[in-house]
């Protein structure tokens, strides 16, 4: 089973994405969860993996200060 780098991912920062089951490419993005699901119907795709990849370089959690 060939996962996609990493690398690829990057144009994909801040979006939903929908993967193939073997994780091996992407079905479709959206901003929102909404939004691809929209686009999955479309493409009438009913097996996904979807997964959120966060911003690249910044933190999802707050910082904690004293």
């Amino acid at each position: 089973m060939k996962k996609i780098d990493a690398k690829k991912l990057i144009k994909y920062e801040d979006q939903y994405v929908a993967f193939k089951g073997d994780k091996s490419s992407v079905l479709a993005f959206g901003i929102t969860i909404k939004e691809l699901e929209k686009k999955l119907d479309k493409l009438e795709i009913t097996n996904a993996i979807i997964s959120y990849i966060p911003p690249i370089g910044k933190s999802l959690s707050p910082l904690c200060q004293p």
